[in-house]
This record gives structure tokens, C-alpha cells and sequence, in this order.
């Protein structure tokens, strides 16, 4: 089965995302996800500037403030 998608304009939802940041834990049944999402932000330094949340499956997202911090945090 083919499933034909119309085109559309997704600039604005790509500039939303802008300033997002996912990933994945390699081990999900071994890691604790409520402790990444507390740890990971202290770790690197950016606990007051970026809100965590659990996906699911394995997955979490990062929403940071400024465009400053996801480039530092990338740099790492």
C-alpha cells in the first residue's frame, strides 16, 4: 500500500522545533528515565534553562530556551 502525502509548507513546525533536542537511551529497561530527565540537564550545566519529557519507548526531548544553550549542549 502507497500512501501519497500533499505537500505542504513545513517551515513554521521546522522553526518551532528549532530549539529541540531528542534522543534515545541505549539500555531503556536498565536505565531510569524520570532520573535522565533530572540528571541530564544538571550534568550539563543547563538545569534552569531547558525542559525535559519522557516520548516513550525509550525516547526523550529537550526543549531549551535559547539558541546559545543547544549549541553549547551540542558542542559536548
Amino acid at each position: 500500500m502507497k500512501i501519497t502525502v500533499p505537500h505542504f509548507d513545513n517551515s513554521e513546525l521546522i522553526e518551532g522545533y528549532a530549539m529541540t533536542l531528542i534522543g534515545r537511551c541505549m539500555n531503556p529497561p536498565m536505565q531510569d528515565m524520570k532520573m535522565l530527565l533530572y540528571m541530564l540537564p544538571r550534568i550539563l550545566k543547563v538545569e534552569d534553562k531547558v525542559a525535559g519529557m519522557d516520548l516513550g519507548r525509550g525516547r526523550f526531548q529537550f526543549d531549551f530556551e535559547s539558541e546559545e544553550d543547544i549549541k553549547e549542549v551540542m558542542k559536548m
